[in-house]
C-alpha cells in the first residue's frame, strides 16, 4: 500500500512491479481481507448504489513491446510532465476568529485526517482520494451530513468526533470555500 489506510471500506493505492514479455494484457486487482474473504468478481449493489465491489470491471488494458525502441545517440530526451491532480489554488481567505479555531479541527489527527482525502486551499491540503472541496462547494447541511454519516468511501466520523466537532468542521469548510 502506498498511502495511509482510509478506513475499512476505502480504496487502497498500491504498486506492483513486474516484467512482462511483449503482448497484450488485462490487469486486475482483487483484494483479500485478513479473514480470507475475497473481493467478488462482479458487482452487487446495495440500496444506495455504493456496493459496486466487483473487481472485474476495474481492469487495466496494457500492451507491451518485446523490444523498446532506441533513441538516436544525438537526440535530446524530451522532458515529460505528468499531472496526477491539480494542486489547490492559493486563494486568499480571511477567516473569522471562530473560523481559525475550527480550522484546527479540520487539521486534527482524526483517522483519516480530512486533508488526507480532500483538497482545501485554505488548509493547504492536497488530498488525492476525495473531491476538492473548493470546487465542490458543499452547503453547510451537506457537509455536516457527510462528516456524520459518511458518503461513498468516506467513513462516518460520528464515533470518532463529537457532534459539536462535526458541526465546527463543517462550518470551517463552509467559511473557507466562500469567496
Amino acid at each position: 500500500m502506498t498511502r495511509p489506510g482510509l478506513g475499512t471500506s476505502a480504496w487502497r493505492t498500491f504498486v506492483f512491479e513486474t516484467t512482462l514479455p511483449g503482448g497484450s494484457y488485462t490487469i486486475f486487482s482483487r483484494a483479500t481481507d485478513e479473514l480470507g474473504d475475497v473481493q467478488p468478481e462482479h458487482r452487487g449493489e446495495d440500496e444506495r448504489g455504493y456496493g459496486n465491489n466487483g473487481w472485474h470491471e476495474r481492469s487495466l488494458q496494457l500492451r507491451t513491446n518485446a523490444k523498446f525502441p532506441t533513441r538516436a545517440a544525438t537526440a535530446e530526451p524530451k522532458p515529460r510532465q505528468v499531472l496526477l491532480r491539480q494542486a489547490p489554488s492559493q486563494k486568499s481567505v480571511v477567516l473569522s476568529a471562530d473560523g481559525v479555531a475550527r480550522k484546527k479541527l479540520f487539521l486534527a489527527p482524526v483517522a483519516p485526517k480530512c486533508g488526507t482525502c480532500h483538497s482545501l486551499a485554505d488548509a493547504v491540503a492536497a488530498g488525492m482520494v476525495g473531491p476538492h472541496l473548493d470546487t465542490l462547494c458543499p452547503d453547510l447541511g451537506r457537509m455536516e451530513a457527510a462528516i456524520h454519516d459518511g458518503v461513498g468511501v468516506m467513513p462516518s466520523f460520528k464515533s470518532s468526533l463529537k457532534t459539536n466537532e462535526i458541526k465546527l468542521i463543517a462550518r470551517y469548510v463552509f467559511e473557507a470555500i466562500r469567496p
